[in-house]
């Protein structure tokens, strides 16, 4: 992701943020005591759904530390090229041999889910110009499994991102439970 896309991703979020944030006051000034019990309900939702995206993203982040120790090889690029009409990625054709088996593994890399066409084809031709055919490359391969392999063994950007939310999500649960309860008294 190019550092603009960042700045503008990161700006249209907290315009949401405050958006949202001013919706909520607003609502609660008004109509604090008469929608206590539904402020109540709706805290609980947004805490429990906080705290599974916490720890599902938890999850996936213990399933790539288990990736970053898998054993590596020596492997060749046999095809790069981005591909797709509507959702554009790079497809990485990659070849590798592990006790003198030969494996053949490709790899779209995930690419930004938002932003336009434009901004998906950028970053997908920078990854097709990271590994050109006939490049060699590192493969961390799973050893009980050797057909299963990863050329990048960190985690996706967006598992940060998703426990980020799940933390924002749990605050202002916890937030509307506890202005609920004194709301109601």
């Amino acid at each position: 992701m190019t550092s603009s896309a960042a700045a503008l991703l990161t700006a249209v979020v907290l315009t949401l943020l405050g958006a949202v944030g001013i919706f909520i006051g607003v609502l609660w000034r008004r109509w604090g005591y008469t929608f206590a019990p539904l402020f109540r309900v709706v805290g609980v939702v947004l805490a429990a759904l906080g705290v599974w995206l916490v720890l599902d993203q938890a999850n996936e982040l213990t399933t790539w530390g288990a990736i970053t120790r898998w054993p590596s090889v020596d492997g060749v690029i046999l095809t790069s090229r981005v591909a797709g009409d509507r959702a554009i990625h790079p497809e990485i054709v990659y070849q590798y041999t592990v006790a003198d088996t030969t494996y053949r593994d490709s790899t779209g890399f995930d690419t930004p889910s938002f932003g336009g066409k434009s901004v998906k084809e950028d970053e997908s031709e920078a990854i097709v110009a990271m590994f050109p055919s006939g490049a060699k490359v590192r493969v961390h391969y799973d050893p009980q499994a050797p057909a299963r392999s990863r050329l990048r063994v960190s985690p996706d950007w967006s598992i940060y991102g998703k426990i980020g939310l799940g933390g924002v999500l749990l605050g202002l649960g916890f937030f509307l439970i506890v202005a609920a309860r004194s709301k109601a008294r």
